[in-house]
């Protein structure tokens, strides 16, 4: 089974986990949960959340027709081109730098570091 079927698997495994567990907080991964993430999760993480932001990209489109400022289209446009490995040395560097605040997500990390300054560079 290749890697990226089993780093999907672990994804959808956490997801399903966390959707049916009775009382269970819900609430987004932060620096905490990364640090305790061995690379691999680090991975499956990233995988997973590009995998979401394609599935929504994909609804975008067939029911919002030509709006390209959904959520969605932007968040796209802002990590094109980032990859996995460049994605996860953005965010082991950001909480390296900031110990002190590892309670910001995960992804309000990627998106303050990657996808905000790529939109910002594509409208010069």
């Amino acid at each position: 089974m290749s890697s990226m079927k089993v780093s999907r698997r672990v994804v959808l495994s956490v997801l399903f986990a966390a959707a049916f567990t009775a009382n269970a907080e819900v609430r987004l991964p932060d620096g905490n949960d990364w640090a305790k993430s061995t690379e691999r999760e680090h991975l499956a993480y990233i995988l997973g959340l590009s995998n979401t932001l394609t599935v929504g990209y994909v609804s975008d489109e067939k029911h919002l027709p030509g709006q390209k400022e959904t959520f969605t289209h932007r968040a796209v446009a802002g990590l094109d081109g980032t990859t996995v490995e460049q994605a996860v040395n953005v965010i082991d560097a950001w909480y390296k730098a900031h110990p002190t605040q590892l309670d910001t997500p995960i992804f309000k990390v990627i998106w303050d570091q990657i996808g905000k300054p790529n939109l910002a560079k594509s409208k010069q």
